[in-house]
């Protein structure tokens, strides 16, 4: 009992003992309540004059982690006051909670030691929540000390190969994308031409020049950059018993946009929830920077203005670019995916679908069933569109996953 309540509880009991002492003629008794008088009146003095001086100190292993890492902190707190303080410190909010108690003197330190594995996410750090009492505990203050600093920790990414794009629309810039560009670089025979001055000998067609008696030079399929948009879907409504799923959808998002910028293509990204956040396309060490802050502040959110992706405007998509959609598979969205197909974009769609809990009643088994048939159902819808499709459950490698998108091929076996 610290503060007031003890100020009130000693002056009662200093009270009761007087007036108990002068009612019996007990001298003893007034005697006893000395020491309680002392005392009240030395904490009403010292209460008056406390201001506490606490100070906290930060230092993390780093301010930038991934998903699953480890992060080391240490927590200082110090007394610069001229008196001894008793304190108590509930923990680091939001990113870790403990509770400690310590009797600090004039100058001296305590270190709190601690280490977590957060959470993806963005955390601002305002400081320990610590209360300070008087030696006597007359007087007590209770607050956040401000020691302020971020921490993100980013989503985890797998190394996974990069979806096969052939766009009608590329970049100059050479890429991962199959092109309608003949050149002398690249692995596709595309066809021959005559020899220039300048032309590298190494590349002549002898077959031709047998046949012809005149020298060609082979012509290749030159790879190019295209412009990719990667729209991972965070509306609430889709992901309805399956929330699970959008931990998984944040990390293919990462995984793909990480492939895809290595294979030197421009990458945009959309997350779509109660409204849209977007990450024009660009390309770079620094955009991939930007992608990941983008991804570690996603978060499911109610679809208010996107009930259906057909919403979306068309200017987050360049005419003739491509398109990865990651969402839960749902037959409510194919017309939308196949509108945008219709209208030029190279579509490719990452499903998220997984079996829920075990232990199953046998209504909620065959709900679970239609389910699945429905799923099914989109995808082949998707596929007869022209449209490469596949599911994913979340917990199987992605690489397994995303293999049907490293070739040509129209239909996946799922």
């Amino acid at each position: 009992m610290v503060g007031k309540k003890k100020f009130v509880l000693e002056f009662v009991l200093l009270i009761l003992l007087l007036a108990a002492g002068l009612v019996l003629a007990w001298p003893e008794l007034l005697l006893f309540s000395l020491p309680f008088a002392s005392h009240l009146l030395l904490g009403t003095l010292f209460s008056c004059s406390f201001r506490h001086k606490i100070r906290a100190e930060r230092t993390l292993s780093s301010l930038r982690l991934v998903e699953g890492e480890s992060l080391a902190g240490k927590l200082t707190l110090k007394n610069q006051g001229d008196r001894r303080v008793f304190i108590s410190a509930v923990g680091d909010p939001p990113l870790v909670h403990f509770s400690v108690a310590a009797v600090l003197k004039e100058g001296e330190e305590f270190p709190i030691d601690y280490e977590v594995r957060p959470r993806r996410g963005l955390y601002r750090l305002s400081g320990p929540y610590v209360r300070a009492v008087d030696p006597l505990g007359f007087a007590a203050w209770e607050g956040t000390i401000h020691c302020q600093g971020e921490i993100w920790v980013y989503p985890r990414t797998e190394g996974v190969p990069a979806p096969l794009f052939s766009p009608r629309i590329t970049l100059a810039t050479p890429g991962g994308a199959k092109s309608r560009c003949a050149g002398l670089s690249g692995t596709n025979f595309y066809g021959t031409r005559p020899f220039l001055l300048g032309d590298d000998p190494r590349r002549l067609n002898w077959k031709a020049l047998a046949r012809r008696e005149e020298l060609v030079i082979n012509l290749y399929e030159e790879p190019r950059a295209a412009v990719i948009t990667v729209i991972l879907d965070a509306r609430a409504e889709a992901y309805a018993g399956q929330e699970e799923l959008f931990e998984a959808g944040v990390m293919a998002a990462g995984s793909l946009c990480r492939a895809l910028l290595a294979d030197g293509h421009r990458v945009g990204l959309l997350v779509v929830g109660g409204g849209v956040e977007w990450v024009k396309p660009s390309s770079g060490r620094g955009h991939t920077e930007k992608i990941l802050l983008t991804l570690t502040q996603a978060e499911l959110q109610p679809a208010e203005a996107f009930p259906s992706l057909s919403f979306l405007s068309w200017e987050y998509f360049p005419k003739g670019s491509g398109v990865v959609a990651i969402l839960p598979m749902r037959k409510e969205e194919v017309e939308s995916l196949l509108s945008w197909r219709g209208k030029g974009l190279e579509l490719v769609v990452l499903g998220l679908f997984a079996p829920s809990k075990q232990n199953k009643d046998k209504l909620e088994d065959l709900a679970e069933r239609f389910l699945w048939l429905e799923t099914r159902l989109a995808l082949h819808w998707l596929w007869a569109g022209g449209v490469r499709a596949a599911l994913w459950n979340g917990r199987d490698p992605l690489g397994l996953a995303l293999r049907p998108f490293s070739r040509e091929k129209l239909w996946p076996q799922v």
